[in-house]
């Protein structure tokens, strides 16, 4: 191994086999098996970087499909809580193009907001229907529906960290 080289404000690490090793500023690792030969430019592996504008549109999109699909498994008699959160999550990591732990976590959070506005939505408390006293008071529900909730929350963050 030779000493790193700063080129274009990303830092490069000669490697065996004609590769090298290369930390972006956005803090990830990338390997090329091929290094750019004179002044061309350094661009980055693009499989393995996500793509996070993309991504999150992906988890948009999968948050209206899931919020549809379960209304319509509702009006059949159905009751798929978890069914919002993994298309959340599938709509995010088909997106990705790359692998984030990163992504994993917001599309979890988005899961898990989305099945509590869901669950508000078709099935509020008879002393309130406001949000924030379903926010408020969410640890009065059912334990199998905390317990789906949780499960399309982890759902989403499985499918969302990408391939």
């Amino acid at each position: 191994m030779g000493n790193p080289v700063t080129l274009q404000h990303r830092l490069i690490f000669p490697a065996r086999n004609n590769s090298e090793y290369r930390l972006l500023p956005t803090g990830l690792l990338t390997v090329t098996r091929d290094p750019p030969k004179g002044n061309q430019p350094m661009m980055a592996d693009s499989p393995r970087i996500p793509r996070f504008p993309a991504a999150l549109a992906g988890a948009v999109c999968g948050a209206v499909l899931g919020f549809l699909a379960f209304s319509m498994l509702l009006k059949i008699g159905f009751y798929g809580m978890v069914l919002p959160g993994a298309m959340v999550g599938l709509g995010c990591g088909a997106q990705a193009r790359g692998r984030s732990n990163v992504l994993g976590v917001v599309a979890a959070v988005m899961a898990i907001a989305l099945s509590l506005w869901i669950e508000w939505h078709f099935f509020p408390f008879n002393a309130d229907d406001s949000l924030g006293y379903f926010l408020r008071n969410v640890g009065d529900l059912k334990t199998a529906t905390k317990l789906t909730i949780a499960a399309g929350g982890f759902a989403g963050f499985w499918f969302g960290r990408g391939r």
